[in-house]
């Protein structure tokens, strides 16, 4: 990723796909970083999961839990089940190219 953001915006959900008019120009070269944050909404067992066609890498609460920031076709993948408590509030970070 570049050191300083060709872009910064806010999105209500982390899914741009390359016909979107947010997406890169050119949909090969380029990295994006999604930060947010997860209020939990009941106290439970939660799995994430990401959909990429290349690199993706995963933390939620400060802990990465999907690293696979590697070229591949498209392809998903599951967190192990993690704990949360009602009304806690998570921070999430998503690395994409």
């Amino acid at each position: 990723m570049p050191a300083s953001p060709l872009k910064r915006a806010a999105e209500p959900v982390a899914s741009i796909q390359p016909w979107d008019p947010a997406a890169p120009a050119n949909v090969d070269k380029f990295s994006v970083r999604w930060t947010g944050k997860i209020r939990v909404p009941r106290s439970g067992e939660y799995t994430f999961y990401t959909h990429s066609n290349d690199g993706v890498r995963l933390w939620i609460d400060g802990k990465l839990v999907i690293d696979k920031f590697i070229d591949q076709a498209a392809k998903t993948y599951s967190t192990a089940p993690i704990a949360l408590t009602a009304g806690q509030t998570v921070d999430v970070r998503m690395d994409y190219y």
